[in-house]
């Protein structure tokens, strides 16, 4: 079972300008050790994305922030990659020497690809197919995402459109057929229940190669009810599970709310007596140091 962290790429996705004297490349380092010597062996620390949206991800900062971690036997680091210019980023900034796993993603709902993207979702598979033989020529590792998964409801509209399996499928078996490691769902705002979490699951993970590890990203404003959306994913399938330190962090383009809280994953995966190999009170720990860290105005 894989317990993995996104608060450092979550987060500080959202971090501003004015608020990275708080976000110190000192602190995510200290963060990222930290998880590590609680036995959580995979993280997502960076983003490839333009710094203008997020001042955090400038690449000198990337740079930084990777040599500070440094490579660790048996740890899979993930940063995330949009498109072959992000790609040009990641090999600059020498991940493929830290190594890191390239990171694909893109939406299944058309809709918020092209507000979370620009683009549609077939140029963004084709963004995604171009960045893996391109991170797979370089001797770098991928992983996928299918965001809105469950679809996604604009504020603006007010309205959800069901979003059929079909198209969920059709994404997570390119990823996989990309050489994607793992291909993780996301439901961006938790309109899932857990009935429907666990049978996409289901659905999702009877059409995946064997040895394709399948995930699930969970979005909630309420972090209980995420945690309880993860343990339904765990029952459909899922073997990997995403958390965030004190469920901090979401999606300001994707209107998605706060992630599910690692430690509380950690503790509903207890409860059910499955093992993760991760410290919960060293999890709980961090999760208090990072959350005091980013206290202030």
């Amino acid at each position: 079972m894989i317990v993995a962290d996104v608060t450092l790429r979550e987060h500080g996705q959202n971090v501003r300008a004015a608020a990275l004297d708080r976000f110190t490349v000192e602190l995510r380092v200290a963060t990222a050790r930290a998880l590590i010597d609680a036995g959580v062996r995979r993280l997502e620390i960076l983003s490839c994305v333009s710094p203008r949206v997020a001042p955090a991800m400038a690449p000198e900062l990337l740079a930084e922030v990777a040599r500070g971690v440094g490579r660790r036997d048996g740890v899979r680091i993930v940063t995330l990659v949009p498109n072959l210019r992000g790609y040009e980023t990641f090999r600059d900034c020498g991940l493929v020497e830290q190594g890191h796993a390239v990171g694909l993603f893109l939406s299944a709902d058309p809709a918020h690809n092209r507000a979370n993207l620009g683009r549609s979702v077939g140029e963004s598979l084709n963004d995604c197919e171009a960045t893996a033989g391109a991170a797979q020529a370089d001797g770098a590792a991928v992983v996928g995402y299918v965001s809105g998964a469950w679809g996604w409801q604009p504020s603006a509209s007010g309205e959800h459109e069901p979003l059929y399996v079909g198209a969920v499928i059709t994404l997570a078996r390119r990823l996989a057929g990309l050489g994607c490691e793992t291909v993780t769902l996301s439901d961006l705002q938790g309109l899932a229940s857990a009935l429907r979490t666990r049978e996409r699951l289901e659905e999702v993970r009877r059409e995946l190669p064997g040895n394709t590890v399948l995930g699930h990203h969970p979005h909630h404003a309420d972090p209980a009810t995420s945690v309880a959306l993860a343990s339904a994913a765990y029952d459909g399938g899922a073997r990997l599970l995403d958390g965030s330190l004190g469920a901090t962090g979401g999606c300001v383009v994707g209107e998605a709310p706060g992630n599910a809280p690692t430690e509380g994953i950690l503790a509903m995966l207890e409860q059910r007596g499955v093992a993760s190999g991760v410290d919960r009170a060293a999890v709980e720990a961090a999760a208090q140091r990072f959350h005091e860290s980013q206290q202030g105005g």
